[in-house]
C-alpha cells in the first residue's frame, strides 16, 4: 500500500497540469534565487573578505613579504614626493608622516605595542637591525618639538636629513 501511494503521489507531482499551475511559483522563486546571488556577489565584491582572505595570501606568497609592509612601501613613496614640494607644510606633514610610519613598522616587526612611545619601541629592537638608533633618537626629537611648538621652521634641509635617517631605518628594517 506504501508503495501505491508513492507511485501516485509521483505521478501526481509530474504530472504536466500540475506543473503548469505552477509555473508562475517557480519563476518566482527562479527570479528570488538570482536576486539573492546577485546581492551576494554585491556585497562580497563591495566589502574586504577578497582582499582580505585571498589576494592578501597571494601577494605575500608571490612577494615573501607581509601584506602591510608592502603598504607601507608605497605610503612611504608618497611621503616622499611631498619633500619634493616647496612649502613648509608639506615637508611638516612628511615628517609627521614619516615618524608615524616608522612607529606602525615597528608594531608590525614585534618591536612593540602600539601604545607605547617611540623610544620604547626601540628599545626592543636589536642593534643588529637599528645601528642609527641614536640618529633615530634625535629625529623624534625634532618631531615633538615641531608637535609641541605650531611655528617651528623647518627647513628643507632638516626635513630631508630626517627623512633620510627614517629612510635608512626603514632600509634597516627590510620594509623598503
Amino acid at each position: 500500500m506504501d508503495s501505491e501511494f508513492l507511485n501516485n503521489l509521483n505521478l501526481w507531482l509530474s504530472s504536466a497540469q500540475l506543473q503548469e499551475q505552477l509555473i508562475g511559483i517557480k519563476i518566482v522563486f527562479i527570479l528570488l534565487g538570482l536576486i539573492f546571488l546577485g546581492v551576494i556577489l554585491y556585497l562580497l565584491f563591495k566589502s574586504s573578505f577578497l582582499r582580505t582572505h585571498f589576494l592578501q595570501d597571494w601577494s605575500e606568497f608571490l612577494s615573501y613579504k607581509a601584506y602591510e609592509l608592502q603598504t607601507l612601501k608605497h605610503r612611504w613613496k608618497k611621503i616622499r614626493q611631498r619633500l619634493e614640494s616647496d612649502s613648509e607644510g608639506d615637508w611638516k606633514l612628511a615628517v609627521i608622516e614619516s615618524e608615524e610610519l616608522l612607529n606602525e613598522t615597528l608594531v608590525l616587526k614585534g618591536g612593540g605595542r602600539p601604545e607605547e612611545t617611540l623610544e620604547q619601541k626601540l628599545e626592543k629592537i636589536e642593534d643588529e637591525f637599528l645601528p642609527n638608533r641614536q640618529e633615530v633618537l634625535r629625529t623624534h626629537k625634532i618631531y615633538k618639538d615641531m608637535l609641541a611648538d605650531p611655528d617651528y621652521h623647518l627647513t628643507s634641509f632638516e626635513a630631508k636629513k630626517f627623512l633620510n635617517t627614517i629612510e635608512e631605518t626603514l632600509i634597516n628594517l627590510e620594509v623598503i
